[in-house]
């Protein structure tokens, strides 16, 4: 398994789009970073950390996504694609170990892009000014955002273990989006916004069907600074009084990150299967 695990490493960082996905993340992330600094209309520190922390979350995610799927659509796939699986499997590796290594080596990949782009925004938002929030929220958050696209990976390397990886990313976009869709209208049956009957219940099954998506903190921290700096409105056009958090998602609890453990077990066991009953 570590064998495994380090040749996949080094082969990934020898990948040139995984390596300009990165580079471009930083790149923007840094001149999103200094832009308020030389942008007029920006005060105050409270006001900088305000539009970064809303810029940088959609920022982070997309290329955590990006990368995802440039992993998990090619980490076995290649392998498999080349034949370099036969000289592998003719080894004292068993599939199990090949599937573990191959997994590891893709969360370490994921944790490492998180700690790069976690450690860049903490010293931007330091850099502008940013004090009197919980940084604590920025870290869970970059970490929950990962965990969530570590389920779509492992989706990824079964599909691809199994079909052919444009095939099996755009299978895995489609699953994504109705896992996204699914968490929304969830979402708005829990906030006795959609009360139709029988979808409410037909959704409320589906949930328990697709994952979790992990929240953290940061969406209420976002909106208390946002109050802080005046840049939440609490009242409407008419001077009605609004609840900035109504629209903000609870953060996840203890059952919702067992349930993510459980189904990243469950698409765990699909891709050993897939690979177990691949023939190379």
């Amino acid at each position: 398994m570590t064998a495994v695990a380090r040749y996949t490493l080094l082969e990934m960082s020898r990948r040139r789009l995984l390596v300009a996905l990165v580079t471009v993340a930083v790149a923007l992330i840094v001149v999103l970073g200094i832009a308020p600094l030389i942008v007029p209309g920006f005060r105050t520190g409270i006001q900088r950390s305000y539009f970064l922390l809303s810029t940088f979350n959609g920022v982070v995610g997309f290329f955590l996504l990006i990368s995802g799927f440039a992993i998990g659509m090619t980490v076995i796939y290649n392998d498999l694609d080349s034949g370099a699986a036969v000289g592998i499997f003719v080894k004292p590796i068993s599939r199990l170990q090949y599937t573990v290594g191959k997994s590891a080596a893709t969360l370490i990949v994921l944790a490492l892009l998180t700690a790069v782009l976690t450690l860049l925004t903490v010293a931007l938002l330091l850099i502008n000014g940013g004090t009197g929030y919980d940084y604590g929220a920025v870290v869970t958050n970059l970490l929950a955002g990962t965990a969530n696209i570590l389920v779509l990976v492992v989706l990824l390397m079964a599909l691809a273990s199994v079909m052919n990886n444009v095939v099996a990313a755009i299978i895995g976009f489609v699953v994504y989006e109705v896992f996204g869709a699914v968490s929304t209208l969830h979402a708005l049956v829990s906030n006795h916004t959609l009360t139709a009957s029988p979808w409410a219940q037909i959704i409320n099954v589906l949930y328990w069907l697709v994952p979790h998506s992990l929240i953290s903190s940061l969406p209420h921290e976002v909106v208390r600074i946002g109050l802080a700096s005046g840049l939440v409105p609490t009242t409407t056009r008419e001077g009605r009084a609004i609840n900035p958090y109504a629209s903000v998602p609870a953060p996840s609890g203890i059952g919702d990150i067992l349930f993510w453990a459980t189904y990243c077990l469950v698409l765990g066991a699909l891709l050993y299967l897939a690979v177990r009953r691949r023939q190379v």
